[in-house]
């Protein structure tokens, strides 16, 4: 058996649009079945695929503009060619998710995750929205331009959306930074800070846009209703974590996450001296309010993450912090191996950068 691995360098983290201002690449990912396949997001509120197949040099194809007999070179910001070449050699743009208020992101979209089995690609950003889009490569000349998803909301989360990982057909994982409310003190209004949260949530709609009889045929576009692609409810929420307090607003922690063996995350925040590892059994249901007239709130439903997930109640790792000396450095992302039994810290040790590594005999 043949195995192909691509050696994929990413020599600068920002890329030049048509208005030649420089615009950062947030997150890359990669496709799990087709690894020639990735995307990458970008503070330009956009979301790229490329395949690295395909040269980048190849010709424009996008159509003339009258009175200009020209192709058009708008750039990928609008779902078009750049009339410059994207680059050299391997890896080529084939699919553009645009953004703007037609569907797509407003603000910096910050991560990305395809679905392990079928063609959907979720994302997610500064706008706190969480859009799932349809995204089926094509052998095409043409660039394919996107701006409608299939299902987006602002319903989950209260503060920018760092990350977001699939957990099975239609459960999925995304975070949030420290959100910020607004509370009235006396005649006075102030900022307060709250809990950034990590949510464990069910797209609802998933049967109806792929019914599991007709899993192999596959439309060559699939379109939602508005009702989707702006702000949906066809989702459930089915159980939270809240990150421990930050007295700075909008700040996102970084987090990694691991499902081979004991589902769990490890999580830090820029310049902290500790990192946390979760074992994802202690999100707790959100609760729901009664219709009685005394206020009291309905219990929580203890096995709803147990029925949709498969883990055992009794597997709760419960949280283990991982700490450093303040004079001896500071973290500013972290990572699991995929048996959570190592974890690693990357940061800074005074002008340098240092790598902190932790295995589960010392935890």
């Amino acid at each position: 058996m043949a195995a192909y691995v691509y050696h994929l360098a990413i020599y600068s983290s920002t890329y030049r649009d048509t208005t030649s201002l420089l615009q950062t690449i947030t997150f890359i990912a990669v496709h799990p079945t087709s690894p020639h396949i990735f995307c990458t997001t970008s503070k330009d509120f956009t979301t790229r695929i490329y395949d690295l197949t395909r040269l980048a040099t190849e010709p424009s194809t996008n159509l003339h503009w009258a009175p200009d007999p020209r192709p058009s070179g708008a750039g990928l910001p609008f779902g078009l060619r750049a009339a410059e070449p994207e680059g050299r050699g391997q890896g080529l743009c084939i699919t553009v998710l645009v953004g703007g208020k037609s569907g797509g992101h407003r603000a910096a979209v910050l991560g990305a995750a395809f679905h392990p089995v079928l063609p959907v690609l979720a994302t997610c950003g500064t706008d706190r929205a969480l859009k799932i889009w349809y995204v089926r490569p094509q052998n095409t000349k043409t660039l394919v331009r996107e701006d409608k998803p299939l299902f987006s909301t602002t319903k989950v989360h209260q503060a920018s959306i760092g990350s977001l990982v699939w957990l099975g057909r239609e459960h999925l994982l995304s975070h949030c930074a420290t959100p910020v409310f607004r509370a009235c003190e006396g005649e006075e209004t102030i900022l307060k800070t709250g809990k950034g949260t990590l949510v464990i949530w069910e797209w609802l709609a998933m049967d109806r846009f792929f019914p599991p009889e007709h899993a192999d045929s596959w439309q060559d576009v699939l379109r939602g209703s508005a009702s989707e692609y702006q702000d949906s409810s066809s989702l459930k929420v089915i159980a939270e974590y809240a990150f421990e307090q930050q007295l700075k607003p909008n700040v996102i922690p970084r987090i990694h996450s691991c499902f081979s063996g004991e589902p769990q995350i490890s999580y830090t925040y820029p310049g902290s001296h500790a990192i946390q590892v979760v074992g994802l059994a202690s999100a707790r249901p959100r609760k729901k309010p009664t219709i009685s007239d005394q206020g009291k709130l309905a219990p929580p439903d203890q096995d709803a993450l147990q029925r949709h997930l498969n883990i055992e109640p009794l597997a709760n790792l419960g949280c283990i912090q991982l700490s450093i000396p303040p004079e001896e450095g500071s973290f500013h992302a972290c990572a699991m191996n995929p048996d959570g039994d190592v974890v690693a810290g990357a940061g800074c040790a005074g002008s340098e950068a240092a790598i902190w590594v932790w295995y589960k005999r010392s935890l």
